[in-house]
């Protein structure tokens, strides 16, 4: 069903600033430090965003993408937003190419897909961590709605969220939608009291999806961990593989503590693998000896495969551990108990990883200065964790939730969305809120979160700052990603391939050529659908066995263009060669062999000559 994007209901003038201040938010040495309890982001630095923060994703142009509820009057300067609600108002925000905040009303997408919504509700909140968009690596959009009295529906969209198909779920229950993008739709995890499943949405012939059925993972009691912070995926896919991460909530364990374990789940063959313990870990003294929900594990995937996983804690150390195998849950590393150099307290996995492979993890952590935002990384060949320090102190000192939800975009940039929330208010403090706030009828120990915050970082987490729309709006959109697949996989990090690529425009079209192992490789662009079609393969043979792999042949390489025609000149070990490309059959033609006769016995393989 189509939907109908309007100007956001947050989108201001173009003119109007918003942030006064974007100071460095350096973690450790300069973090966001509140003054007061309800002097934060938005009066300390006159921050006054154009769109509702909240979980960021983006699409296959690496634009942004946040879905939100409208808990209060839009428009007000303070905004709350429930733990738990239900609205009539739910959007999804995207920005224009032309730096533009566009809306579109969840609430007029349900009323098409459903024939009795009768203005049904929308469930929302900061506890709700199915209220995000996720993208495959086709582009397609993905988000999950819970309703009041229609049930649930999984919402796909193959144009750009132009339109959208709803498919009802099969249960209702709390659901989780794995971020990481791959060539398959992304898996849902549902999670009960006495059981975890998951729902494997498949492509069908046109694009659309079939087999949204629940598959039976684990037949006990279970939890993926706390919905409203950190939240990192407990899902992750490599192909035809998803490992699932959780909590055995069961009585009575042989240690004290929350036993993590993992179970794999392989498409092609429907089976499902043995739970394997990978550590357990352990919480506040008041959470006694029996596992803890706070305690929520996250696993992420690198580039080469291996799976790496925090086991969460409840004000205690996290672990780490990583599989000893790609793609292969059955072993790992001992779990390694780590912590920062400053407190131990870390509670909330939120938990990414970058195309380096670094590992990125924001926590709550509780020291002398209170409930603070707290970031750590792991590089792919440290040892161990560095301790990078604290992103934004709280005031007071007194008990704090971030409700953060950490991700990560198409280009590695980080994204930090929190929505700072403060209970056990002193009567002083509790004035202050119901003056803030008058519309909310409030108790000390029961407030809300208000103005959510997002950061950026694009130095790989070494500074931060408060994003703006020109923060996210970037003079340059992805529209093909990872294609020609020339990966390090497959021998493209080798210099004799990957210093030769170039490209070329002839006849307002863009071609690409590169010489592979085993001659050249030519492609075209195809505008319509943003993607990538090889032309010639081989061709011209100029291959590692004919000699190509020499610095002195394969560094010739050039192309060039005259009256709308595609050369291509190389100098072999006897002389340059010319070749043609020819548009009507995709193929080449040499021209001229040996010719200029700049051969290796004439001194043309002398660097001082050949380059």
């Amino acid at each position: 069903m189509a939907g109908q994007w309007n100007i956001s209901p947050w989108w201001t003038s173009d003119a109007q600033a918003e942030i006064a201040d974007n100071r460095s938010v350096i973690p450790g040495q300069s973090p966001i430090t509140y003054p007061a309890i309800w002097d934060r982001e938005r009066e300390i630095l006159d921050y006054a965003p154009r769109f509702l923060p909240n979980t960021v994703t983006f699409d296959r142009n690496n634009r942004p993408v946040i879905r939100v509820g409208v808990h209060d009057i839009v428009g007000e300067h303070a905004t709350v937003y429930f733990s738990h609600g239900k609205v009539r108002y739910a959007y999804i925000q995207k920005l224009t190419a032309a730096g533009k905040w566009l809306a579109l009303s969840l609430d007029g997408v349900m009323n098409d897909i459903v024939p009795d919504w009768n203005g049904d509700l929308i469930l929302s909140g900061t506890f709700r961590p199915e209220e995000r968009v996720v993208f495959d690596a086709s582009g397609d959009a993905y988000t999950i709605v819970k309703t009041e009295a229609n049930g649930d529906f999984l919402l796909h969209s193959r144009d750009e969220m132009e339109s959208w198909d709803g498919h009802a779920l099969p249960i209702r229950e709390n659901y989780r939608i794995e971020m990481a993008a791959t060539d398959r739709p992304p898996v849902i995890s549902v999670i009960s009291g006495e059981r975890l499943s998951i729902i494997a949405p498949r492509k069908g012939e046109y694009g659309t999806l079939d087999k949204v059925s629940v598959i039976d993972l684990v037949a006990h009691p279970v939890s993926a961990g706390p919905s409203h912070s950190g939240v990192g995926d407990h899902t992750v896919t490599v192909d035809g593989k998803t490992h699932v991460v959780y909590i055995d909530m069961r009585k009575g364990q042989d240690e004290e503590g929350s036993p993590q374990l993992i179970v794999t789940y392989n498409h092609d063959d429907q089976t499902v693998t043995q739970p394997l313990l990978l550590g357990f870990t352990k919480g506040t003294k008041n959470d006694g000896p029996e596992p803890n929900d706070h305690n929520g594990p996250a696993i992420v995937s690198d580039s080469q495969g291996f799976l790496h996983v925090v086991l969460g804690s409840h004000q205690q150390p996290f672990k780490y551990t990583v599989s000893k195998r790609p793609n292969d849950s059955s072993a790992w590393t001992p779990p390694v108990e780590f912590s920062n150099k400053f407190n131990i307290q870390e509670t909330y996995v939120g938990l990414v990883i970058d195309k380096a492979d670094t590992l990125h993890l924001v926590s709550r952590m509780v020291d002398d200065d209170g409930y603070s935002l707290h970031y750590m990384h792991k590089s792919r060949n440290d040892e161990s964790w560095s301790d990078r320090g604290k992103l934004v102190v709280p005031a007071p000192r007194h008990y704090s939730v971030w409700y953060h939800k950490l991700t990560i975009d198409r280009s590695s940039r980080l994204f930090l969305a929190y929505f700072y929330y403060s209970a056990n208010l002193t009567n002083e403090e509790l004035e202050a809120y119901s003056q803030k706030w008058p519309k909310e009828n409030v108790i000390a120990t029961e407030t809300n979160a208000h103005d959510p915050v997002i950061l950026i970082s694009n130095d790989g987490g070494n500074s931060w700052e408060i994003t703006t729309t020109p923060n996210f709006a970037s003079p340059w959109s992805w529209i093909a990603v990872d294609t020609p697949e020339f990966s390090d996989a497959s021998g493209w990090k080798d210099v004799t391939n990957y210093s030769t690529i170039q490209t070329a425009v002839v006849c307002d079209e863009l071609y690409l050529l590169a010489r592979a192992d085993r001659g050249m490789q030519t492609w075209k662009f195809n505008v319509g659908d943003n993607s990538w079609s090889r032309l010639a393969k081989n061709s011209p043979e100029w291959s590692d066995a004919s000699g190509w792999n020499d610095v002195t042949n394969y560094s010739t390489i050039r192309t060039a263009v005259v009256n709308n025609e595609l050369y291509l000149l190389a100098r072999a070990d006897r002389g340059m060669q010319t070749w043609k490309f020819n548009i009507g059959d995709n193929s080449w033609s040499r021209l001229a062999n040996n010719s200029p006769e700049w051969s290796d016995a004439s001194g043309w393989n002398d660097v001082t000559n050949y380059s």
